[in-house]
């Protein structure tokens, strides 16, 4: 059977760094939520330096949920059967790069010819879209082709995942704004995502009042 998973970059991700899905106010907010909480049941006295926040497992919470929406009819194009996580990349310093998150991507096994109709009917904006992503300028060097027919070359010979999973993305964001549709994506991740949940006790006096007051429940 010819090759139809490929490990492709969701380029739907932003990033955690200051994006709106963690940002330098995530636990901040997400302490003083958990202050006000415990305060309502009468506990006292205690202050955000008798808590800390869990990045590891939110984040993990996020990555999955990303994964789940994404394989959603609503976003997923009908090329793609199914994306599978394989892992996230996250930089050294966050000057120029932000988090990355990269799945298996399982296509359906006619989707070459599905991948070439959709680029042909779609030829005057792919040209255009790709002349205005891959073109290198100051400040950006380009890796990638930017031109239109040279792309069928690296996708269906070559079979290039990365051209193959921009290809993805751009049958994603047809006819929207790649900023609206991150963003609709965000809204659906985070729905269920409680970053309270994340906040825990990190002082021994700080756990023995909530133990006093738990211990009934």
């Amino acid at each position: 059977m010819a090759k139809h998973t490929f490990k492709v970059k969701m380029d739907m991700f932003p990033g955690f760094y200051e994006t709106a899905y963690e940002n330098c106010d995530t636990s901040y907010y997400a302490t003083q939520n958990e202050l006000d909480y415990w305060g309502d049941l009468g506990v006292e006295g205690l202050t955000e330096n008798d808590f800390d926040f869990n990045f590891a497992d939110y984040e993990k919470e996020i990555v999955n949920g990303f994964i789940e929406v994404s394989n959603s009819d609503w976003y997923r194009p009908e090329i793609v059967k199914e994306f599978k996580y394989d892992h996230i990349w996250s930089p050294k310093y966050y000057n120029f790069h932000n988090d990355e998150i990269y799945a298996v991507a399982v296509l359906d096994t006619k989707w070459r010819s599905m991948m070439r109709k959709w680029m042909k009917d779609n030829k005057e904006w792919l040209t255009k879209r790709i002349r205005e992503d891959w073109t290198s300028y100051d400040g950006f060097i380009s890796f990638m082709s930017n031109d239109y027919d040279e792309w069928f070359e690296y996708i269906f010979k070559e079979l290039d995942e990365r051209y193959i999973g921009c290809m993805i993305t751009y049958m994603m964001v047809r006819n929207e704004r790649v900023s609206e549709l991150r963003m609709s994506i965000c809204m659906a991740v985070m729905e269920d995502i409680c970053a309270e949940s994340y906040v825990f006790p990190c002082t021994d006096e700080a756990k023995k009042k909530l133990e006093a007051v738990t211990t009934n429940w």
